[in-house]
């Protein structure tokens, strides 16, 4: 039992037989189309494909780090300047404390030196007063010295009388 293909499928049959370029044409166009369809994961371009995708997200995380530091570096820039004005309100504040404490040494000194004054002139009357009245009983005492916050009169004492 013989199956009848057709004509045109016998004379396809007789060209590929009589023809020998029609096999190596075949495997091209079959070579063309497994390329196209394997072709890219056999070459790499579907790894290369997977890695731009990578890439974009990459670059996407990289924007959003940038956007993110740059925020970071303006809130800095700011905080650096309230700082800075902060240390100039504090270097006022010194140099205006450095004044009052000058002023205030001044007037420290100068009250110690009146008050000073003072006491001299107090320890000076009294030691003159009571030497002198205790030299009418001594002839000897010349002098007094000032010791444990007391006057005594002597005859070699640091400050003179004068009667």
């Amino acid at each position: 039992m013989a199956i009848d293909l057709g004509d045109g499928v016998k004379d396809l049959f007789n060209i590929v037989k009589h023809k020998r370029f029609v096999i190596p044409a075949g495997v091209i166009v079959l070579v063309l189309v497994m390329a196209i369809f394997i072709g890219p994961k056999v070459t790499g371009f579907a790894g290369f494909s997977n890695g731009l995708d990578e890439c974009k997200t990459d670059l996407g995380i990289c924007g959003t780090n940038v956007d993110s530091l740059t925020t970071t570096n303006t809130q800095l820039e700011a905080d650096l300047a309230a700082s800075q004005n902060t240390i100039v309100e504090k270097n006022n504040e010194i140099k205006i404390l450095q004044d009052q404490n000058t002023l205030d040494r001044e007037n420290w000194e100068a009250d110690y030196d009146k008050l000073a004054g003072k006491f001299n002139t107090v320890v000076d009357k009294n030691g003159n007063n009571l030497c002198c009245m205790q030299q009418i009983l001594n002839p000897d005492y010349d002098s007094y010295n000032v010791e444990d916050g007391e006057i005594k009169c002597s005859n070699n004492g640091t400050f003179a009388i004068e009667c």
